[in-house]
């Protein structure tokens, strides 16, 4: 689709939508948010590797009943998105992990 600095659109299913590259503050606050939720959401939290849904708003322009009505593929296809717009993001996911599976 298109793509400015920092935003692409896509279509994935039903919706197209913008996913943006999150600036430190915004990383800051996602992070800070992260440790503060208290639901019990496994399907939420683990149905997508190294993103819970309800971050998927912090990266999209997608609403909470947006991500509801997509299909488990559609929102793989946002994850990609989202994963190559941020890739610093995950990648410091991926060494935080390693670092707390450390002895």
């Amino acid at each position: 689709m298109s793509e400015v600095a920092g935003r692409k659109v896509i279509k994935a299913g039903p919706f197209e939508l913008t996913v943006k590259e999150l600036c430190v503050s915004e990383i800051r606050a996602l992070l800070s948010s992260a440790e503060a939720v208290n639901e019990d959401d496994a399907l939420g939290d683990f149905l997508l590797p190294d993103l819970r849904l309800c971050d998927l708003m912090a990266f999209t322009t997608l609403t909470k009943d947006q991500v509801e009505q997509m299909l488990p593929s559609h929102l793989e296809e946002v994850l990609a998105e989202c994963k190559a717009m941020n890739r610093h993001f995950f990648e410091m996911g991926a060494r935080l992990a390693k670092r707390q599976a450390m002895p």
